[in-house]
């Protein structure tokens, strides 16, 4: 694959291009080759969000289930990317199911080729090639001899370099003709930079031995507001939800027994709500995406067994439960996580919720976490009193152990004591 920059102009001429506005902050443009099609991406994106498009997972509409697009961002250290991936479950991409590139699932290639990109004016272009029919059977044959539905999404990429969830989509059902005659339909970018927000504030809740026992769900990760801000990582759109509160960190005892009621799915053929609970020391999550080499590099403390072939397994998962969004999700509009709370509602699946024990031996900070997939959880600080209030650091010490504030006011005498001597 070969990776280029254009800084000055795009691969297409305006007279030849087609271009149809997917939303005010996407526009998609294609040229067609003999059995190819040359795409450009446009959109006012950052470095690390990302634009994708492709066919649709449905014939007769719009789904991004079965959809097979083309994420494409610019990295901060690989620089431009264009991605062949399958969405093949409205989850995040664990052991190949989900949101997936092509090269994560079993027997597909990422087929994307002479990738190009262009920053001008705050928008920013990447162009890349693909064939009409590629012969990957997770991929889609672009037909250009009728109206083909097509998907797209705006969001971030996580630290790993794959897709965190979207969080702009298609209102309705798109659909293109790509072997139309040449039809530029796109305006004007407008101006679609965010007003800035303020984060909710961290929640720490604690536990002691008059308070052991936790109620873990899953729930709405609160937007620009909440996951993303509190933790400083990418969010799927999804958190852990500790005793009705979005990701708080627990202060807890050494040598307490605790007890977590876990409510985070048991089916493991549907992805999308399947999150065991663990604890671990890695403040990323998601064990079993991990390979061995990187499971070598975490510790875990509870949640995870081993069978005789050394092959680890999650322990505590329950039933199924989630605060869902009333609607359209209101995080932008709550000031406060409180506030965001009472537009959620707590939906539940039959069956028994699971349970995991754990009694931490060592003082230090731990993380709660999902087994399948990455960024849910946050911190477990384990100390011995938990009400005792955090060490602050003692002051500046200068030499002979007289410190800035002492110093300050002895030259402050001295300055004072000339002055008298001079009147």
């Amino acid at each position: 694959m070969t990776y280029f920059h254009i800084e000055l102009w795009s691969i297409f001429t305006q007279t030849e291009k087609n271009c149809e506005a997917m939303d005010d902050n996407l526009h998609v443009s294609w040229v067609l080759g003999s059995d190819y099609i040359d795409l450009e991406l446009s959109g006012r994106i950052d470095v690390g969000e990302y634009l994708s498009f492709g066919i649709s997972g449905s014939e007769t509409s719009t789904r991004m289930v079965g959809a097979d697009v083309t994420v494409v961002w610019n990295d901060r250290i690989q620089g431009v990317m264009a991605v062949d991936y399958d969405l093949n479950a409205y989850a995040q991409c664990s052991q190949g199911t989900g949101a997936c590139p092509d090269t994560m699932v079993t027997g597909s290639t990422n087929d994307i080729t002479d990738i190009s990109s262009l920053m001008k004016d705050g928008i920013t272009t990447i162009a890349f090639r693909r064939k009409l029919d590629t012969g990957d059977a997770n991929d889609k044959v672009i037909h250009t001899d009728r109206d083909v539905y097509s998907a797209w999404s705006i969001g971030l990429i996580n630290s790993n370099g794959v897709v965190a969830k979207h969080h702009t989509v298609p209102r309705g059902n798109a659909k293109l003709n790509f072997g139309r005659e040449a039809v530029n339909n796109c305006p004007s970018f407008p101006d679609t930079t965010l007003a800035p927000v303020t984060p909710w504030q961290p929640i720490l809740l604690k536990g002691d031995e008059n308070n052991t026992v936790f109620v873990a769900r899953i729930g709405q990760a609160g937007g620009r507001r909440g996951y993303t801000a509190l933790t400083g990582q990418v969010s799927w759109g999804i958190a852990w939800y500790i005793d009705d509160k979005l990701i708080p960190v627990l202060k807890l005892q050494r040598g307490v027994n605790y007890t977590f009621i876990v409510e985070g799915g048991n089916d493991p053929y549907q992805s999308a709500q399947y999150h065991p609970f663990y604890i671990t020391d890695d403040p990323i999550g998601g064990y079993a995406q991990k390979n061995v080499q990187q499971r070598q590099e975490v510790q875990v403390l509870a949640g995870v067994d081993f069978d005789s072939q050394g092959r680890p397994y999650p322990t505590t998962a329950g039933r199924y439960c989630e605060y869902v969004s009333n609607g359209v999700d209101q995080s932008e509009q709550s000031e406060t996580f409180d506030e965001y709370f009472q537009t959620l509602t707590l939906e539940c699946q039959p069956g028994e919720p699971a349970q995991l024990n754990w009694t931490p031996e060592e003082l230090g900070t731990y993380y709660y976490q999902c087994y399948t997939h990455q960024y849910l959880g946050w911190k477990i600080e384990v100390v011995d009193d938990v009400n005792k209030p955090p060490q602050t650091s003692t002051p500046p010490v200068v030499g002979g152990g007289v410190t800035l504030a002492v110093s300050y006011l002895y030259f402050t005498f001295l300055c004072a004591y000339g002055l008298i001597l001079l009147l």
